[in-house]
């Protein structure tokens, strides 16, 4: 009998439990309802809560990130390994930088180089090889002979979420090359110096608008929370939430 009574008991209490927390849930939905009504009815807050930081995001990213004007110019980073008094790799750096349109960067070795373009602060990466001078010699030497020429490659990284270095910086060291060490017109047939196949290389760079997009976001997330703090202040000074609590 005794323990009947105890199921009982328990039952009842777990349905009043349930029962008030139902009723809590209601006077929650219905006051966040009402909230929401509130605040769509309000076009000034609704351009503060989601037009404001999306038109203020864009509107920084944009303006300092696109400040540069006039030909844009694009860094590649050389490393020279050809310590010959030859000569020829200088006259190939020389001419690099004087197409205008690429900025060249001298490195002291290649995985500095590359660090860099993996962190986006250049666009593309030339490796001169040791025996440069020797193969541009051996070339005037018997320019009809190949078979006294010294073969070597040049190694060309890139970036490859960058449109330009994939596509027009392969074309220009090319054309640079060969007028350096074909001639003042870049000739049709084969050499002993080639381009080897570009390697891609992912490139990880944050620009101004990443910058400015967490800030701004994090600022109207605090505006929001000051919004619905000042509400529910409001409410309580005119006693709706009192009344939203003895409404069954």
């Amino acid at each position: 009998m005794l323990e009947t009574w105890r199921k009982s008991s328990f039952s009842s209490q777990a349905g009043e439990y349930g029962r008030r927390y139902r009723l809590k849930l209601q006077r929650v939905a219905a006051l966040s309802k009402k909230n929401l009504l509130a605040l769509v009815r309000d076009p000034g807050a609704l351009f503060m809560l989601i037009l404001f930081p999306v038109i203020a995001t864009l509107a920084f990213g944009l303006s300092f990130g696109t400040a540069d004007s006039g030909q844009p110019t694009y860094e590649i980073g050389v490393v020279n390994a050809d310590f010959s008094v030859l000569g020829w790799s200088q006259y190939l750096i020389e001419n690099l930088s004087e197409t205008m349109i690429l900025n060249v960067q001298i490195y002291s070795d290649s995985s500095a180089a590359q660090s860099d373009l993996s962190q986006g602060k250049i666009q593309a990466v030339l490796i001169i090889p040791e025996d440069f001078g020797l193969s541009c010699n051996s070339y005037w030497d018997s320019p009809t002979n190949p078979n006294r020429w010294i073969n070597t490659s040049v190694t060309l990284y890139l970036d490859s979420g960058s449109l330009f270095a994939t596509q027009a910086i392969p074309t220009i060291v090319q054309q640079t090359l060969s007028m350096v060490v074909y001639g003042i017109q870049p000739t049709s047939t084969s050499g002993p110096i080639n381009i080897g196949s570009p390697s891609l290389v992912d490139v990880s760079k944050l620009t101004t608008f990443d910058y400015f997009a967490p800030g701004f976001f994090a600022f109207f997330a605090i505006f929001s929370i000051m919004t619905v703090a000042q509400s529910f202040t409001f409410e309580r000074e005119k006693g709706l939430l009192r009344r939203i609590r003895t409404t069954p």
